[in-house]
């Protein structure tokens, strides 16, 4: 068992790390919804990957997420879900 999990900060931090990027250099561009994206297709299709492999998703209330905003590890629980 895990004795902790990655937050989303953590999981981009580490991959900026493992790839080497220079993050000033990353260029974003806004999709049909208006939502800022990875201008480059493969930087976000391996981003994607990467958060894929080791995301694990938990359904919250919204007071709950906003409470633990500045937590950077949570502990894992039963319910929680891995994606696949």
């Amino acid at each position: 068992m895990i004795d902790s999990l990655n937050t989303f900060s953590i999981i981009v931090d580490r991959f900026l790390e493992m790839n080497q990027f220079d993050i000033n250099s990353i260029e974003y561009c806004s999709n049909e919804s208006n939502h800022l994206v990875f201008k480059d297709q493969e930087l976000a299709a391996k981003f994607r990957q990467y958060h894929k492999e080791k995301a694990t998703l938990r359904i919250v209330r919204k007071e709950c997420n906003l409470s633990r905003t500045g937590l950077a590890r949570v502990k894992q629980m039963k319910a929680d879900l891995k994606i696949k």
